[in-house]
C-alpha cells in the first residue's frame, strides 16, 4: 500500500532527479491535501501531488499563456501523479518538501458556519433530476472522448494538462469516487473535464470525430439544463449572485478557525 509518507517521498526524488535542473531553480513546496493527510494514511489512486516549484523569474498567467514552459503539467513518477506547477517569489518563505515530510501533524478542525451549509442550495437546479445511470451513461461517454483526445492533442490552452495520458487515471478516477456516493454533483466535474476534452477535439481531431464527439457533447450540455445561450447566460448569473455569500461565507471561516492559514498554508 502506497502511503502518504511513500508519496512525498517520491515527490521529493523528483524534485532532487529533475526539477532542480530547472535554471531558475530556488526551491519546491508541497501544497494540497498531501499536506494534510497523516503520513501513515493510504495515499488515495485519485490524489496526485501538489508540487510547487519557486524560481527566481517572473511567471506569467499560465492559463492565459499555455505554451509557457512554466505551465502546469502533470507527470507521472514511480507509480504517484505529480502536479508540477511553478512560482516566481522566491523572497517568500516557503516549506521545503523534505521538511514538509517532517512537519508536525495535526490542523485545526474548520467550522463552517450554519449559514455557509446552505450555499449549495442557492446553485440552480436543473431542469431533469440526474441520477446514477445519467452519470455512468456520461461517464463512459467521456473516457471514449477523453482517450480520442489524448490521441490527438497538440495544440496548448489554459487547464490542458487536465487532458493527458498521464493525468487519465486521476481524471476520471474522480469522477467516478464522487459519483460513487453523490452522482449529481459528479456532473460538475464531469462537465469541467469533457468541456477540456471537447476544446482538444474541436482544435485538433479530424472533422469526422469532431462532430462525432460534439453530439454526445451537446446531449451531456442538454441533460444539464445548458443547451441554449440563454440557459448558459441564467446559470452564469446564478453563480454570480451566488459569490458574495460565498465570499462571505469563506471569511467567516477563516476568521472563526485561528491558525487555519499557518505556515502560509
Amino acid at each position: 500500500m502506497l502511503t502518504t509518507r511513500d508519496a512525498r517521498l517520491m515527490a521529493a526524488e523528483w524534485v532532487r532527479a529533475e526539477a532542480v535542473h530547472i535554471p531558475e531553480f530556488v526551491g519546491a513546496v508541497l501544497a494540497g491535501s498531501a499536506r494534510e493527510r497523516a503520513l501513515g494514511d493510504p495515499h488515495p489512486a485519485t490524489s496526485d501531488l501538489d508540487v510547487w516549484i519557486v524560481v527566481d523569474a517572473a511567471v506569467p498567467d499560465t492559463v492565459a499563456e499555455p505554451e509557457s514552459h512554466f505551465a502546469v503539467r502533470k507527470l507521472h513518477h514511480r507509480g504517484v501523479v505529480i502536479e508540477r506547477a511553478r512560482g516566481g517569489d522566491p523572497r517568500q518563505p516557503a516549506r521545503g518538501i523534505d521538511q514538509e515530510n517532517r512537519r508536525r501533524e495535526g490542523r485545526p478542525e474548520v467550522r463552517v458556519p450554519e449559514d455557509a451549509r446552505g450555499i449549495g442550495q442557492a446553485l440552480p437546479r436543473e431542469e431533469t433530476e440526474l441520477g446514477r445511470s445519467d452519470v455512468e451513461r456520461a461517464s463512459a461517454e467521456l473516457e471514449r472522448a477523453y482517450d480520442a483526445a489524448v490521441e490527438v492533442r497538440r495544440t496548448p490552452f489554459g487547464l490542458d494538462y487536465n487532458v493527458s495520458r498521464d493525468g487519465r487515471t486521476l481524471a476520471l478516477g474522480g469522477v467516478r469516487e464522487i459519483a460513487a456516493e453523490h452522482p449529481r454533483e459528479a456532473m460538475g466535474r464531469l462537465l469541467f473535464l469533457r468541456s477540456l476534452v471537447q476544446n482538444v477535439l474541436e482544435h485538433d481531431a479530424s472533422v469526422e470525430a469532431r462532430e462525432r464527439f460534439r453530439e454526445g457533447y451537446l446531449e451531456l450540455l442538454s441533460s444539464m439544463g445548458l443547451d441554449t445561450d440563454a440557459r448558459r447566460a441564467a446559470r452564469v448569473a446564478g453563480i454570480r449572485a451566488l459569490l458574495p455569500r460565498l465570499r462571505a461565507g469563506c471569511e467567516e471561516i477563516l476568521s472563526s478557525t485561528p491558525g487555519v492559514l499557518e505556515d502560509g498554508a
